[in-house]
């Protein structure tokens, strides 16, 4: 926000920018010009932040509204990350010993089929 004697101090500004503007183009000199130039954006940049539509001044928002705005946005980012992310499963390690299950499973396999004298004990 800016005060009217600074918009007037501004618009007075511009045009004596876009006088020395119109100088510069007409001796060709182009650096001067492009001086010109960046300070005519940098002041219309200043202007339309503190102007709004059909160059009425825009009205800053209350105190009340600005801490309702910042209240609504701090409920939003904590319900946004409410939740914490899912945990990744780790994939189930080969046993050291996974090479001789086959070979562990078949004997009692075949106690199964041998004579009783012959079987492993339990």
């Amino acid at each position: 926000m800016i005060d009217s004697a600074a918009k007037a101090s501004y618009r007075q500004s511009l045009k004596d920018l876009r006088a020395e503007l119109v100088e510069a183009e007409q001796s060709n000199d182009s650096a001067r010009g492009e001086k010109i130039r960046e300070q005519i954006d940098f002041i219309e940049n200043e202007l339309s932040g503190a102007i709004g539509l059909h160059g009425r001044d825009r009205r800053a928002a209350s105190a009340a509204e600005r801490a309702r705005l910042s209240v609504t946005r701090a409920i939003k980012a904590a319900l946004a990350h409410a939740l914490p992310p899912e945990r990744k499963q780790p994939g189930r390690a080969q046993p050291v010993m996974g090479p001789l299950i086959p070979f562990i499973d078949s004997i009692p396999e075949a106690d199964r089929n041998a004579p009783r004298k012959l079987r492993h004990p339990i």
